[in-house]
This record gives structure tokens, C-alpha cells and sequence, in this order.
């Protein structure tokens, strides 16, 4: 706790708010241990509104915004004005507001403040636990129970991790942040998640995700976070550290979906999105090679898709096609995945086929081969991930020329499995955005139809290659298709 301030946490909000979202949220913070200044708390008959206000912003180590419509929707309050007084206590490297969005989009953020849509935010759509975890995160304060709520559990990220003097992570010792190899951190990962929880191993990887942030994008220490030395590490290297966790990003997700928590595994992924998501493809002093990064992060991407898919998680391969380049209005609303892949495939940084390219940058850790069962397993897997990605595309609305397919040098054979899921579940909307059985045919055919011609000559062996799917045969004849 800090001794510097009476509060923890000023929580902002409009008033429509405040059964819902804002009171539960204060008395949760409350029962932690943590100081909070909520007006229901601190404004007193009689009393002042805009003294109370006013010496509750001061004396607030953090700012908690509720974002919702109701809150823009308030343009002359109390809300607006407190929200600007918050604005102006930011300075020096320091960070004073900690947003929470409520039934909002980021569309609808960057609307009214571009600067708000830009920051990492809790989303209250994922429960209060996550709400009040991420805070805990992101302020990096420890709650200390006192008077009447000892006793009461501490939110908080467990010892296992850290050392009781730094509370953080220890350099070289975390998941992300750690040394280990991908098949070791798999068996940290797992053997956390046996003995504390799925729970524990998110708030590990949310904290340190945020240190990389902090410290990439900031150039800010993060000691509250990951402890003073793995702080001075990120700071010292905070390009190979990004570098290194998007590398482990794979193996972590795998752990996760094998001890049966693939919504574990989205949420990792949904947080790794906003951090990741933010290295530009321009210069910067402590960014190094933004392009080898963006590589990095295409390869990575593509190989937790792979995983999913050999392991049936489909709300992880989901979230991977869900992530957008919300900084780049050209491609808004498209793809992040296909527009880095397009993006590096015209600077001519990886090759005609990104597959090809993804295979041989893991084969030497040999991590994708002993996951999905062998060459052939990663051939197949990738190639249908690939596919997925385009069928996503179409299916939400988009051109096929924005799909960058790279599956078409393979065999149709490497693909036929995720179409027969499809297929299966066209009508659900478990992979793609759901779809009717004529177009789902239509778009199975366009995107043969694509691939056939976009690998053009150099490919023949595709030209040759049939549906050898009788369930893909049967279903494109059916819905009144040539069947090659």
C-alpha cells in the first residue's frame, strides 16, 4: 500500500452505473484491503461536493474510470470534470488512470477520446474477479487487509513466482519472462494450473505482459509488477524480452488448453492482443527491429493456431482471427493476422508461402513437430489454419483478396480436415461466423477457386490434387457444384 496517499483507488463512473458495475466493484476493492474513494463512501451531508471531489482526486494513488455509454453521454458533470483532473495529475512517467469498459466498443471509445481508446483496459463482460484482478495488476499495489476486513482473502499474484521482499517475478524465473525451454515451460505451466488454478497462471501472464509494456512501449521500470531485477532486465533488453515472450506464447497456450482451460487460454491470448497488437511497423529506440518482431508474432500466431485446431479448441483459434490493426484505418476491421502476413509478404521479409517460412523458422527447437505429431502433422495443421483464416474472412463480410491465401502451394488433401469441420458446424458459427449450407459451398468453391489460380504454374501439384473428402464431394454436389 502506498504511505504517499490516503486512497488506493478514486473510482470515476456515471451515475447509470453504479448498481451494476460501480458499487459491487467498490465494495469488492474494499474487502480486499484496499483504500478506495467512492462517493457513496466519503460524501457526507452537508459536506462540500466539489471539496470532497477535489481532495478525494488528489489524494488517490489511481484513477478508475468506468467507460461506458451513459459516461460520454454526460459532457457538462462532475464525471467529465473529474476524469479531466485526472488527465492533468499524469506526468513524469507517471500512470494515474486505469480504465474499465462497460457494455462499450473501442470504436466507440476512440470516438469520444482516442487517447482512452489507446490504453489497456479491464473489460467488465468477464466477470468482476477479472475486473478487480486487472487493477490489482495494473496498479501493482498489494492488499493488506485491515480493521474490519482481515481476514478477508487477498486478490493478488501467488508466491510461487516471485520472493516475499519483491512480491514480483524473479529474472529468468517467470513463464513469459523465464529462461525455459517451450516443453518446460509447458510443464511449469501445467503443474501451476494443477496446484493453484488456471486463475493464478492468467494473473502471472497478465502481470508480466503488462511489464513488457510498460517497459517497451514506456520505457518505464516495473518493479511493482515483475520485481526489481526482472525490471532492470526488461529495461536493459526490453526488444529481446518481447522478443522472447512471443516465442513462449505458443507453449503456454498449448499447457492451458491440455489442462482442459481453453477459456484460459482465450483470455491470455485477448490480453497478449493489446500488448502485441501495439508494435508498429515504424522505427523506435527501445523497439529495435519492429518488423522482425511483427515476423515473430505472424509465426507465433500461426503456430497457436495450429495447435487449436489439433487440439479442437476453437475459442482459441477464434480469438486469434478476432484480433484487428485498430491503429491502422486502411485496414480496420480486417484481420491483424492477415494484414501482417500481407504487410511482411510485400517488404519481402517472408517468403511466397508464409508456411513454408513458419515451418522452417520452428524447426530447429523442433517444438511444432513433437506437438502436432511429426512433419507431416505440422504441414497439414498450418495449412489449415491458413484456410480457416480465409474462410474467417469471407464469412465476416470481407473480399477474398484479402485473404494473402497461402495454403494454395499445398495439397487440397492438407486442408480437407478443417473443411469437414465446417462443414459440421456451419450452421453454429463454432469456427467461422455461422453460415447456410449454399454458402458455405460457395465459399468452400471460391476459395479452391483462389488458391488454384493465385498459386498459378508454380504450384502444378495443387492443379492435379482432388477432393478426396467424400463428405466434401457429397456436400459441394449437393449445393449444385462441379466436383473436380
Amino acid at each position: 500500500m502506498s504511505e504517499t496517499y490516503e486512497y488506493d483507488f478514486f473510482i470515476c463512473h456515471a451515475s447509470e452505473d453504479r448498481d451494476v458495475v460501480v458499487r459491487p466493484l467498490a465494495e469488492q476493492l474494499r474487502g480486499s484491503g484496499f483504500r478506495v474513494w467512492y462517493d457513496e463512501y466519503e460524501l457526507k451531508v452537508g459536506a462540500s461536493l466539489r471539496d470532497s471531489i477535489d481532495r478525494g482526486l488528489r489524494e488517490s494513488r489511481f484513477g478508475i474510470v468506468v467507460l461506458s455509454p451513459s459516461f460520454f453521454a454526460k459532457r457538462k458533470t462532475w464525471t467529465k470534470k473529474e476524469l479531466g483532473a485526472l488527465e492533468s495529475l499524469e506526468g513524469g512517467g507517471r500512470t494515474t488512470i486505469l480504465p474499465v469498459w462497460h457494455d462499450i466498443s473501442f470504436d466507440e471509445i476512440r470516438e469520444h477520446s482516442p487517447l482512452l481508446a489507446d490504453r489497456f483496459a479491464a473489460r467488465t463482460y468477464q466477470g468482476l474477479d477479472a475486473v478487480i484482478s486487472e487493477l490489482v495488476i495494473a496498479s501493482g499495489l498489494e492488499a493488506v487487509p485491515v480493521g474490519p476486513t482481515a481476514g478477508v482473502p487477498v486478490i493478488g499474484i501467488p508466491e510461487v513466482v516471485g520472493t516475499p521482499a519483491s512480491g514480483g517475478l524473479v529474472a529468468g524465473n517467470g513463464l513469459l519472462l523465464g529462461g525455459s525451454s517451450p516443453h518446460e515451460l509447458e510443464d511449469q505451466v501445467f503443474t501451476l494450473c494443477s496446484d493453484q488454478g488456471s486463475e493464478e497462471a492468467v494473473r502471472i501472464l497478465r502481470r508480466e505482459l503488462r511489464a513488457l509494456s510498460k517497459a517497451l512501449f514506456e520505457g518505464r521500470a516495473v518493479d511493482a509488477l515483475v520485481g526489481a531485477q526482472a525490471s532492470e532486465s526488461l529495461l536493459e533488453d526490453p526488444y529481446g524480452s518481447m522478443m522472447g515472450s512471443i516465442l513462449r506464447i505458443p507453449p503456454v497456450l498449448v499447457s492451458l488448453m491440455d489442462c482442459g482451460e481453453n477459456e484460459a487460454a482465450r483470455a491470455v491470448l485477448d490480453y497478449a492482443s493489446q500488448v502485441y497488437s501495439r508494435v508498429p511497423a515504424t522505427g523506435d529506440a527501445r523497439i529495435g527491429d519492429p518488423l522482425a518482431l511483427q515476423k515473430q508474432l505472424l509465426y507465433s500466431a500461426f503456430a497457436v493456431g495450429a495447435l487449436a485446431i489439433e487440439r479442437a479448441a476453437p475459442s482459441v483459434a477464434t480469438a486469434l482471427l478476432g484480433w484487428e490493426n485498430a491503429r491502422d484505418s486502411y485496414w480496420e476491421g480486417r484481420s491483424w493476422i492477415r494484414y501482417v502476413a500481407t504487410m511482411l509478404a510485400r517488404k519481402k521479409i517472408v517468403g511466397k508461402s508464409i508456411i513454408n517460412s513458419i515451418k522452417e523458422h520452428w524447426a530447429p527447437v523442433e517444438y511444432l513437430s513433437d506437438s502436432l505429431g511429426g512433419e507431416d502433422g505440422v504441414w497439414n495443421r498450418l495449412c489449415q489454419f491458413d484456410f480457416l483464416q480465409c474462410a474467417n474472412v469471407v464469412a465476416s463480410g470481407g473480399e477474398i483478396g484479402d485473404c494473402f491465401a497461402s495454403f494454395s502451394v499445398f495439397r487440397r488433401s492438407r486442408v480437407q480436415p478443417m473443411i469437414e469441420a465446417l462443414i459440421d458446424s456451419h450452421d453454429e458459427g463454432i469456427w467461422i461466423p455461422a453460415l447456410d449450407s449454399a454458402d458455405l459451398a460457395r465459399l468452400i468453391v471460391a476459395l479452391d477457386e483462389y488458391a488454384t489460380k493465385w498459386a498459378g504454374f508454380e504450384y502444378d501439384s495443387w492443379e492435379i490434387d482432388r477432393w478426396s473428402s467424400s463428405k466434401i464431394r457429397m456436400f459441394l454436389a449437393k449445393e449444385g457444384h462441379e466436383v473436380r
